[in-house]
C-alpha cells in the first residue's frame, strides 16, 4: 500500500493547488507565520474537508484499496495452491 501513500500525497497537492493554497503569496504568508500557527492553519483545512465529507470518502478510497489487495493477495495464494497439486 506504499503507492497510496504517494497517491495521497499527490490527491492533497492537487487539491491545495485548485483552491488556490499554493499560491506564491499564500506560501510567503505561512513561511511568515510560527509553527504553531502554521499547524492550526493546516488544521482549518483539515476541518474544512472533514465537514465537506472530503476525508470520510479518502478513507472509503483507502479501506477499498486495502480489501481489494487483500482479495488479490488471498487467490493468489489459493491459485498457485491449486496448480502445484
Amino acid at each position: 500500500m506504499i503507492h497510496w501513500k504517494k497517491s495521497l500525497n499527490s490527491w492533497v497537492i492537487d487539491n491545495l493547488e485548485v483552491v488556490k493554497e499554493l499560491t506564491p503569496e499564500k506560501l510567503a504568508a505561512r513561511d511568515q507565520m510560527s509553527a504553531r500557527k502554521r499547524s492550526k492553519y493546516a488544521n482549518k483545512l483539515v476541518d474544512q474537508w472533514e465537514r465537506e465529507g472530503t476525508i470520510a470518502q479518502l478513507y472509503r478510497d483507502f479501506k477499498g484499496q486495502l480489501e481489494a489487495a487483500r482479495d488479490a493477495q488471498t487467490s493468489g495464494r489459493w491459485e498457485r495452491r491449486r496448480t502445484q497439486n
